[in-house]
């Protein structure tokens, strides 16, 4: 991503209509990977849920530490600002529908595959370690994003585990993107930077 990209703001249909046809692919993958093993296109909803406080502790746990490292962890670490400051050049001034939509889109396309699909089969430590490895970041300023994905993966698969489902973590993950979305698109690159600050 070059610094003009960044700094451009995003438009809602440049986003969306590469976003759909991605995740509308991995929805489909991970779809057909379930399908193949159990004979079941999509996973079934599991009730009464097996752990309810066990979940909701994880879930608490997981959107707190995300908002964490948005308010607190962008102030007080340059690589949690980095990381940040590099997803925010991209989605700067994208409308609030479009930030959910895609939040949407992408936490069930992702949970489809990893925890639908191949933690039934692969088990949640190689799961995960595959949905940190796909995050592998693209610039030095997106080093942290595998470590990011490996915590929030962790809580992910924790919930899919408790829970013998996806729904809990298709929440999970659509919350974390939307907070992280919204959060990003109205924050400017100056916002992420501690008081005091500029950037380099």
């Amino acid at each position: 991503m070059d610094t003009m990209t960044a700094n451009r703001p995003a438009k809602r249909s440049s986003l969306i209509r590469p976003a759909a046809l991605f995740y509308g692919l991995m929805f489909a993958l991970g779809g057909g990977l379930h399908y193949a093993t159990t004979g079941r296109p999509l996973p079934p909803p599991v009730w009464p849920r097996p752990a309810p406080a066990a979940e909701a502790a994880v879930f608490a746990l997981a959107l707190v530490l995300q908002v964490a490292l948005l308010r607190w962890g962008t102030r007080s670490s340059r690589h949690i600002r980095d990381l940040f400051n590099e997803v925010a050049g991209v989605f700067r001034g994208v409308p609030l529908r479009t930030c959910v939509l895609l939040a949407v889109i992408s936490g069930v396309a992702e949970e489809m595959l990893f925890r639908g699909a191949l933690q039934p089969v692969v088990g949640p430590a190689i799961a995960t370690l595959l949905f940190a490895a796909v995050h592998f970041p693209a610039t030095k300023r997106l080093r942290l994003w595998p470590l990011y994905a490996l915590v929030m993966g962790i809580a992910l698969a924790a919930l899919a585990e408790l829970s013998g489902d996806i729904v809990s973590a298709v929440l999970l993950h659509i919350a974390i993107n939307t907070i992280s979305l919204v959060t990003l698109a109205r924050r400017s690159r100056q916002q992420l930077l501690p008081r005091g600050l500029h950037s380099d």
